[in-house]
């Protein structure tokens, strides 16, 4: 941490090569306090031949507002830490080093005690301080029962959530700098039970360099339905949080008894829009809705997106920092990457639920914390997902990602000097454990099912998979099934074989009995029964048509006494190379068998197979069941070409382009899958931008593509903005990028027509007549108007960048 500095040379490229040529820098102390970004730092130094690399951050910590408070009150937390039953973790939008930490008690310790740190608690400098008296002075009623619930770092201010209401500290960037003042927010009607249950919400913004348009959003939501005495159950407001609005919509006449609770509420600052996660009769649903004046429109953005499966219990969401990536988290994952308009499965848990989750935008990592202890590692947008490996030896701890990336475990020890024990996760090592060690899978990371399913090959590279009603008594709304959460999913034989599950298909009556489908690349052939576990397959082998009313094909066996069918061949395929499988669902007699087919109008009736004209599978359930589907580890690598930062988050400069190329190659396969695109490019708004993409397969198999961005917005000329009457109707007298020799925009109406004059470039007859310079197309006075380049339409926030999201599929 060095003394507060500003280098105001955007190329920072010095820092990052101490050998290149040095470029012509102003560095000066600033002196306001205001959230400032951290920086990143990567130096490249050399000794003789040898190359030595290493990063860092650089933190302004004469800016950053909560570093400027030296508090009144600190406080000796070891004696309290057995006492602990939860932390919490905050961290600065822009300064992600920048954090808080915040206990709660069990009944015998009350306040509200949090400790700071400006390292991401990694090097011991966590000062403890005791808040008690600063909520208590803002109650005008006894706080005895006072406790630490969760807390949230904006921009400017510190949110705690008790168990005596929400308090909102003053804005950090001013004030006595010692006696940090808090004030409450009053909801009518709750109580102390109320915000046990209750929750508050952050979509994180860094908003250095703040626009007058830009402010922080919170939210509050009670779990619970409303009373008459409240107002709702769903609360948001904007800084400096005077004013609070519902997040929900009153009931109409009809919907009186209906129950709807509010788990969690967002707001889009790329949309500028509200996002509701609610519960409706036990079912989840996603509400998105405009925003204008920080209110929220009756009128909806998008459908209302309800999750299909009805075991789904949601219990939050939140966007990822600097994408429009929307994640539901609970007892499942979803993913949305159109603001809530649309949501795929992402994780699936068995008796364990998401509790607390943290990302990280220098890497675009996500992490999933269950109530189990376990920990799920995630990218931001990309739909995979790995356990790490190993369990965390402690009931209270939390998982946090520093400012560059590094994943680290903080538990409390009260023999540390700070009484917090950090130890870094090694996310590397621990992925590679767990697609090492069958041992270290445990069931609840197996996503198969108790199901026979039927191989039918589609070439040799290539099988599709046919899951089967069951053969006993069913529930028709439970049966087991593939669903697109399998997609990218590894299918593992025990006995040796795998592949990839790249396509998921539903069925409705046809083939008969096949519910759902998978189509699978192979990596490791499957192997076949033999002679020793199924006899039967060293006799020749017969179709015949099934019986009038029913499907199922006969199977006949030519005359044998021991090579016949047995019990145990139930639920297993009789694949027949260029023909239909068939799984056998009954073995009427030794030499007779009732299967059905996965392709029926491919079926072989009264053609003699001899022994190994034909094969058994068992991928049933009869003996057992040997197949799992498991998240595969990584069978690709990604370079960029273009010496892009880790981080990767670009900002279009005025009329600017932008080219990047990326190029994946694939490893750890078994067949290569010739013309498939193993990339994808998400566009957040389509409307600003103009994507071109190339993409080929060079000669070593590897798939190249190449991103052209370029902002399509500013290449109107002689535009002007919209005006009340509409987009179709400008009514101002100003033109940007002016060209006399074309022809005006939207010159449609007589109000349009009599409106509007040339300044700079008044009597002249082209563009480059009208002598604009380069300080005249940056100025804001109307006599350069028509220089002006670039005009920003006030309801577009054109400072925010705009995700292109680049993504390998697998």
């Amino acid at each position: 941490m060095g003394p507060a500095m500003r280098m105001e040379d955007e190329d920072v490229s010095a820092i990052e090569d101490p050998s290149s040529t040095p470029v012509e820098r102003s560095i000066e102390p600033l002196a306001d306090i205001a959230p400032t970004e951290q920086w990143y730092v990567k130096f490249d130094m050399h000794h003789g031949l040898k190359m030595f690399t290493t990063e860092g951050t650089l933190l302004d910590v004469a800016r950053e507002p909560i570093l400027q408070w030296v508090l009144s009150n600190p406080v000796k937390i070891e004696t309290l830490l057995s006492h602990v039953i939860n932390t919490m973790v905050a961290k600065s939008p822009c300064a992600n080093d920048v954090a808080i930490i915040g206990l709660t008690f069990d009944d015998t310790v009350l306040g509200v005690y949090m400790g700071f740190s400006w390292s991401g608690f990694t090097t011991r400098d966590t000062f403890w301080n005791n808040f008690t008296d600063s909520i208590c002075a803002v109650l005008d009623y006894e706080c005895s029962e006072l406790s630490l619930l969760n807390v949230i770092l904006t921009n400017t201010r510190i949110v705690l959530l008790t168990t005596l209401g929400l308090f909102i500290s003053e804005d950090l960037r001013y004030g006595n700098f010692h006696e940090l003042k808090f004030f409450k927010p009053n909801f009518c009607g709750f109580e102390m039970d109320d915000y046990f249950r209750a929750k508050i919400w952050y979509n994180i913004q860094c908003l250095a360099n703040q626009e007058n348009y830009e402010v922080d959003y919170i939210a509050i939501s009670f779990t619970k339905d409303k009373t008459l005495s409240q107002e709702s159950t769903c609360f948001y407001s904007n800084d400096p949080f005077k004013e609070w609005y519902s997040c929900l919509d009153r009931k109409k006449q009809n919907e009186k008894l209906i129950s709807r609770r509010a788990v969690s509420f967002l707001i889009d600052y790329q949309q500028n829009t509200g996002v509701g996660l609610l519960t409706q009769q036990n079912k989840a649903l996603v509400s998105v809705k405009k925003l204008t004046g920080h209110k929220l429109h009756r009128r909806r953005k998008f459908p209302n997106f309800w999750f299909p499966d009805t075991q789904f219990e949601a219990s939050g969401m939140f966007f990822h920092p600097n994408s429009h990536f929307l994640y539901v988290y609970g007892n499942q994952v979803w993913l949305s990457e159109d603001g809530g308009n649309g949501f795929q499965l992402l994780i699936k848990l068995t008796y364990e639920t998401v509790i607390k989750t943290d990302t990280c935008v220098h890497n675009q990592a996500i992490i999933f914390v269950t109530d189990k202890g376990s920990v799920f590692y995630a990218k931001a947008g990309v739909h995979r997902y790995a356990k790490l490996t190993g369990s965390i030896d402690h009931d209270v701890f939390n998982m946090n990602f520093d400012h560059l990336g590094d994943l680290f475990c903080i538990t409390l020890n009260d023999t540390v000097k700070d009484a917090l024990e950090v130890k870094k996760m090694d996310v590397n090592t621990l992925l590679q454990v767990y697609y090492t060690f069958d041992v270290l899978m445990l069931n609840e990371d197996d996503l198969s099912f108790d199901g026979a399913l039927s191989p039918q090959y589609v070439t040799e590279e290539q099988i599709i998979f046919f899951s089967h009603i069951p053969l006993g008594p069913y529930d028709n709304d439970t049966i087991p099934r593939f669903y697109n959460l399998y997609i990218g999913k590894a299918l593992e034989y025990g006995m040796g074989g795998s592949g990839i599950i790249n396509q998921v298909f539903e069925h409705n009556k046809y083939p008969p009995n096949f519910i759902s489908s998978i189509i699978v690349d192979v990596l490791d052939r499957f192997p076949v029964e033999t002679s020793i576990s199924s006899p039967c397959v060293l006799n020749t082998l017969t179709i015949l048509q099934p019986d009038p009313g029913t499907t199922a094909f006969k199977l006949q066996l030519g005359a044998s006494d021991s090579n016949i069918f047995q019990v145990s061949d139930i639920e297993k395929t009789v694949v027949i190379p260029g023909f239909s499988s068939f799984l056998i669902t009954d073995v009427v007699d030794d030499l007779t068998a009732l299967a059905d087919a996965t392709m029926p109008y491919r079926v072989p009736i009264n053609i003699v197979f001899i022994s190994r004209q034909w094969f058994l599978y068992d991928f049933g359930t009869t003996n057992g069941r040997k197949w799992r589907v498991i998240v595969d580890r990584c069978r690709y690598t990604i370079q960029q070409l273009d010496d892009l930062p880790v981080h990767a988050i670009k900002y279009l400069d005025l009329g600017s382009k932008m080219n990047f190329s990326f190029r994946v190659t694939p490893v750890n396969v078994a067949f290569q899958v010739f013309q498939m695109d193993l990339m994808e490019v998400i566009v957040g708004r389509p409307s600003l931008l103009d994507v071109i993409t190339e993409d080929y397969w060079d000669d070593t198999d590897s798939y190249i593509l190449k991103i052209m961005v370029q902002s399509k917005f500013f290449e109107q000329v002689n535009y002007r903005p919209p005006s009340i009457l509409g987009i179709a109707v400008p009514l101002t007298e100003n033109f940007y990028n002016a060209d006399p020799a074309k022809p005006r925009m939207r010159d449609y109406f007589q109000g349009s027509k009599s409106s509007g004059t040339y300044k700079q470039c008044a009597n002249k007859k082209s563009r480059s007549e009208c002598g604009c310079t380069d300080n005249m197309k940056l100025s804001f006075f109307v006599a350069f108007s028509d220089c002006k380049e670039k005009e920003f339409p006030s309801s577009i926030e054109f400072k925010r960048s705009i995700p292109v999201s680049v993504s390998v599929a697998t």
